[in-house]
């Protein structure tokens, strides 16, 4: 993962522009701005969501993140994104080790190689009979779908 340095107390000078009209469109320019921006970038915000936060196009969201960083905004992004990812990842986990069902059994499917199989499966349609070595076959061919199924889970 790549690091992506900030400048302490680095304030950026935005140029007025004459002759236009309405608010000026500065986005991001100040360390609690960039804060904010990073904040933004945690919860997965989009870069035309976190231009919009901050009232600017998202050229100029670029740019100001190209001149505090010195990196492009996509990898600016990443580097805040998986922090926002790994605090999901670890919410999720206390979530379904405090019991929630519904993560345990997502997270097992997940990681696990777990699925679900209904209760009354039957792998003979209505009216049509299978040989012996016909069952053997499908029943050889399942297990071998789960030990593959369990190797994949080990690495």
């Amino acid at each position: 993962m790549g690091k992506v340095k900030k400048a302490p107390g680095k304030e950026l000078a935005v140029p007025d522009t004459p002759g236009r009209r309405g608010p000026k469109l500065k986005g991001p320019t100040t360390e609690d701005d960039f804060e904010v921006f990073e904040s933004l970038c945690r919860i997965q915000c989009t870069l035309h969501e976190i231009a919009a936060f901050f009232k600017c196009d998202p050229d100029t969201l670029e740019k100001r993140v190209k001149q505090y960083y010195g990196e492009k905004f996509s990898v600016v992004f990443r580097v805040f994104r998986k922090g926002g990812l790994v605090s999901l990842r670890r919410v999720q986990y206390e979530k379904a080790i405090a019991g929630n069902v519904t993560l345990l059994i997502w997270l097992g499917k997940q990681y696990l190689g777990q699925r679900e199989e209904p209760d009354d499966y039957d792998p003979d349609p209505p009216g049509e009979e299978r040989s012996d070595e016909e069952v053997e076959a499908e029943i050889l061919k399942r297990m071998n779908r789960r030990e593959a199924r369990a190797k994949r889970g080990l690495k």
